[in-house]
C-alpha cells in the first residue's frame, strides 16, 4: 500500500511518502529493542515498547466497540466491565509514553488520552463514544504505520521519501 501524509516536526512541514506491506506489520515490531527500553515499560518480556503501545491501542479499539454494543443492549454488567477496561487502557496509554525523545509530543499525547478518558467517563449513550473511537482508531493505524516505517528504515529497506 502506498500513502502520502503531511508531517510537521518542530515547525517544519514535511511531505512523507512511503510504501507499506501490511502483511509484515506484525513481524516488524515484535522484537524488543534492548538499547532503547522505554521507562515504565511493563509489557511481557520480549515485547518492544512500540509493540506494547500498539497492543494497548488495539485493546482500546476492541473494548470501545464492545462498550458501544453494551450501551445498545443496555447490559449493565458489560457496561461496567468494558467501561473499566477502556478507562484503564486510556490511563496506561497516557502514562506509558516515552518522554526522552520528544517531551512536548509525549505530553500532548498524555493530555489527549486524559481528555479521551474524560469523554469516556461522561458517555451516556453509544454516540458519545464515536469521537473517542475515531481518534483511537486513527492513532492505532498511524502508530502501526509509523512502527513499520521505522523498522524498515532501521533495517535499510525503507522506501521513505521526505521532502522539506
Amino acid at each position: 500500500m502506498r500513502f502520502q501524509a503531511p508531517l510537521s516536526v518542530a515547525g517544519t512541514s514535511l511531505a512523507l511518502s512511503c510504501t507499506i506491506n501490511r502483511a509484515r506489520a506484525d513481524d516488524a515490531c515484535v522484537k524488543e529493542d534492548p538499547v532503547n527500553k522505554q521507562p515504565g515499560h511493563r509489557a511481557r518480556p520480549g515485547v518492544s515498547p512500540a509493540w506494547h503501545r500498539l497492543m494497548l491501542l488495539e485493546g482500546a479499539v476492541t473494548s470501545l466497540r464492545s462498550l458501544r454494543e453494551a450501551f445498545d443492549c443496555d447490559d449493565e454488567a458489560s457496561l461496567e466491565e468494558f467501561g473499566n477496561r477502556c478507562r484503564a487502557i486510556l490511563m496506561a496509554l497516557g502514562v506509558d509514553t516515552d518522554t526522552r525523545v520528544e517531551h512536548g509530543l509525549a505530553r500532548r499525547l498524555a493530555a489527549l488520552h486524559s481528555f479521551l478518558h474524560g469523554l469516556l467517563v461522561q458517555a451516556s449513550r453509544p454516540s458519545d463514544l464515536d469521537d473517542v473511537l475515531e481518534i483511537i482508531e486513527f492513532q492505532r493505524d498511524a502508530w502501526r504505520d509509523a512502527v513499520v516505517l521505522l523498522r524498515r528504515h532501521d533495517a535499510g529497506t525503507s522506501s521513505i521519501e521526505i521532502e522539506a
